[in-house]
């Protein structure tokens, strides 16, 4: 699949086409959109913070995946390794890529209002 491993990156650009649309569609404008979710969306909402603050007017993110690296750790958080490392990745081996679209290891280009 195309989304696999695209953890805040072809996934984000997903959310952006979306906000786009939105805008395009008067829905809503450029200056009143905020960006929401929980568990992945969380994710989500924080890598908008970090990738894209000059498009969000605050994040909202509840019980958000925060550190890549330990989620796809082979401690294993209850989840198949076999569809953590497919999906998203592996710590050993995707290392570079999990850390740069980890949340928590990019808190301080955050510039916009977040909350948890």
């Amino acid at each position: 699949m195309q989304w696999f491993k695209q953890w805040g990156l072809a996934m984000h650009n997903d959310l952006l086409d979306a906000v786009d649309w939105a805008v395009k569609q008067g829905v809503t404008t450029k200056d009143k959109v905020a960006i929401m979710g929980g568990s992945y969306g969380g994710y989500a909402a924080l890598m908008g913070a970090i990738k894209t603050p000059s498009l969000f007017k605050g994040a909202f993110a509840f019980a958000p995946v925060t550190d890549l690296i330990e989620l796809t750790s082979d401690e294993g958080q209850g989840l198949s390794q076999e569809a953590i490392r497919k999906q998203i990745g592996h710590h050993k081996d995707d290392a570079s890529r999990l850390k740069a679209t980890s949340p928590r290891l990019h808190a301080d280009k955050v510039q916009i209002p977040v909350y948890m």
